[in-house]
């Protein structure tokens, strides 16, 4: 028999700074790791960047860090979350059907830039199947409930929907504010923050599920659809 000790003095992982990757293609961003990087004021726009061979996730809000016309993205909701399909996707680490999401921990400070690692434990040592990180290990912390919550909903399967050959997604940039207001000039200044998460959010089926992901009311989203007749939604 082998025993290895252990020291109580280590953090547990809900007390570290991290961020989450879902494959819906969003990024979480926790508490801690808001704390770490002075960004507890939201919304608040960060730069990414990825390291692939160290497998690590680069933040900061210096734009200078950044090569010239790199768009940031926008975190923002009670989550701390911002949509980053493209980035995902285009780094290859765009969550698969069958995983679980993917949690990166802080590393340390480069400079202006933050890093946050993946968490090589859960890939190469847990006991879920296939080296699957399990649900109750992804997101712990009570302000993540309500994104626990909506990851069983989307990756439980209804049988009585049809089963679809699965084709690669592709990503689509995210609009930013100004961009709605070039597009909907006549738009009221009240209305744009709800015609850009409609726009946002046009592969999302459920105004419902558009208003948890934004903290938007869910029936003054229906009705901006509808006035704007933004693709699908006015037809609801």
């Amino acid at each position: 028999m082998a025993l290895k000790f252990y020291s109580n003095d280590g953090a547990r992982p809900n007390d570290r700074p991290y961020v989450t990757t879902d494959k819906q293609g969003r990024i979480y961003i926790n508490r801690l790791a808001q704390k770490e990087m002075n960004a507890l004021e939201l919304p608040i726009e960060l730069y990414v960047a990825y390291d692939a061979e160290e497998r690590a996730i680069g933040f900061t809000q210096n734009k200078d860090l950044a090569p010239e016309g790199t768009k940031p993205f926008r975190f923002n909701g009670s989550r701390a979350y911002a949509s980053a399909k493209g980035f995902l996707y285009e780094a290859q680490i765009l969550p698969k059907p069958h995983e679980d999401a993917h949690r990166y921990f802080f590393d340390r400070q480069e400079g202006e830039i933050f890093i946050f690692v993946r968490d090589r434990a859960a890939i190469e040592n847990s006991d879920a199947p296939d080296g699957q990180t399990t649900i109750d290990e992804i997101l712990i912390q009570k302000e993540d409930a309500a994104a626990l919550e909506t990851y069983i909903e989307e990756t439980t399967e209804n049988p009585n929907e049809e089963k679809s050959e699965e084709k690669p997604e592709v990503p689509k940039p995210e609009l930013s504010e100004e961009e709605i207001r070039e597009k909907y000039p006549q738009a009221k200044n009240s209305d744009i923050r709800y015609i850009t998460a409609l726009l946002n959010y046009e592969d999302v089926d459920s105004m419902n599920e558009i208003g948890k992901l934004t903290n938007l009311n869910r029936k003054t989203l229906s009705v901006v659809g509808k006035r704007y007749k933004i693709h699908k939604w006015q037809e609801k």
